[in-house]
C-alpha cells in the first residue's frame, strides 16, 4: 500500500457525482482499499472449542482488528472528501460499503425523474 497524497475535490451534491465517484474509486484502488466498498459478510464468531484455544482466539482477534482497520480507512477517506451537506446524509453509516451505497442511491442518476429533473435544469440554465 502506498501513501498517496491525492487532492480530490469535495463532493457537495451539486457537481457531477459519477465523475467524483470514478476519481474516488481510482484513489481507493491505488491505496489498495477498493474491496472495502463491497459489503463483506460478518466475521463468524468463535466456537466454544476455539474460545478455549488461546492461539486461535488471538488469531481471530487479530483478523477482526485488521478487518475493522480495512473498513475504517476507506470510510474516513470518503468522509473527508464530501462536503458537510453530503456528510450529514452518510454519517450514520457503519461501513464504507454502506456509505458508498447511500451516496450512489442519493446522487447517481438512475431513475427517470432524476434524469428529467437534470434535463430541465440544463435547459433552464441561463448565462
Amino acid at each position: 500500500m502506498t501513501d498517496s497524497k491525492v487532492k480530490i475535490a469535495q463532493f457537495d451534491g451539486s457537481s457531477d457525482f459519477s465523475l467524483w465517484r470514478t476519481r474516488m474509486f481510482a484513489h481507493l484502488r491505488v491505496l489498495g482499499l477498493k474491496t472495502a466498498l463491497v459489503e463483506q459478510p460478518p466475521h463468524k464468531p468463535l466456537t466454544e472449542e476455539e474460545e478455549g484455544d488461546p492461539a486461535k482466539k488471538k488469531k481471530w482477534i487479530e483478523e477482526e482488528e485488521a478487518r475493522i482497520e480495512r473498513d475504517e480507512k476507506p470510510m474516513d477517506i470518503i468522509f473527508i472528501n464530501v462536503a458537510d451537506k453530503v456528510l450529514r446524509s452518510i454519517k450514520h453509516s457503519k461501513s464504507a460499503a454502506e456509505a458508498w451505497e447511500t451516496l450512489e442511491r442519493l446522487y447517481l442518476v438512475k431513475i427517470l425523474p432524476n434524469r428529467v429533473y437534470l434535463q430541465l435544469k440544463v435547459y433552464n440554465y441561463m448565462m
